[in-house]
């Protein structure tokens, strides 16, 4: 049975970050994944995917990106979009990108590390996860559900879009979009698939038909369970491949 342990960990600026490990059974070394949660925060449901990557045999850090603010005081319908789309806006990437490599060095150094690390994310994790993977000191593999492509505007909390990091990336990237989605474009996710493709890295972009946002989420409407299984196994094939292997 796996071990689960809320922790901390050192992010940007030598702030504290929260976390919760997953630890398989057994002895021996082993790569490390960190999940990143959607825009409404680290949740039971992001827990529970790091326990899966736990029976799948790797350490797993579902990392809280919000460990200084708090998520959005919001929910996952229309309503409230605004509200979220606001507070996304705010967050400064450079700020989670170090967050996210700050992890990276904190796992690698766990005693029983193999020494590669992968990050999966969902929706604005999942547009962190892409990014981190151009970031230095970034994961070692990428997996990207449904992020978006394109910041609605620049700032100085959104230096630049991610799609424009993508010439940067470090290594390889499975990104799984869902047609019906309204918050990503067809014409973003086919950027993203040119981009990937002269990065010069492995790269696979795929598109669900019938499928929206959200849809790994089982705890949302959006939820499509085919979908969902098969991005779970590419997601396991992806880290088989370049972590373990």
């Amino acid at each position: 049975m796996s071990e689960r342990t809320e922790t901390t960990l050192p992010g940007y600026g030598g702030d504290s970050i929260r976390g919760t490990l997953v630890r398989p059974e057994g002895d021996g070394r082993r790569p490390s994944v960190i999940v990143l949660g959607d825009v409404f925060g680290m949740s039971d449901h992001f827990r529970e995917i790091a326990g899966r990557f736990a029976d799948a045999g790797y350490t797993a850090l579902a990392l809280d990106v919000f460990s200084r603010t708090g998520p959005p005081d919001a929910r996952p319908v229309p309503a409230d979009l605004p509200k979220v789309t606001a507070f996304a806006d705010r967050m400064p990437d450079q700020q989670v990108l170090a967050d996210i490599a700050g992890a990276v060095a904190w796992l690698k150094a766990q005693p029983d590390a193999s020494g590669r690390v992968g990050c999966m994310g969902f929706g604005l994790g999942g547009m962190y996860a892409q990014m981190a993977m151009a970031f230095p000191g970034g994961p070692d593999a990428g997996v990207d559900l449904y992020g978006r492509v394109r910041h609605p505007r620049l700032s100085n909390a959104k230096l630049e879009h991610p799609i424009d990091m993508v010439p940067r990336t470090r290594g390889p990237v499975l990104a799984l979009f869902g047609a019906s989605d309204p918050v990503i474009t067809r014409g973003h996710i086919e950027a993203l698939r040119r981009d990937l493709a002269h990065a010069g890295h492995p790269s696979e972009v795929y598109i669900y038909e019938g499928a929206g946002h959200a849809f790994f989420h089982d705890g949302r409407p959006e939820y499509n369970s085919a979908a969902a299984t098969d991005a779970w196994e590419k997601t396991l094939d992806w880290f088989a491949r370049y972590l373990t292997a």
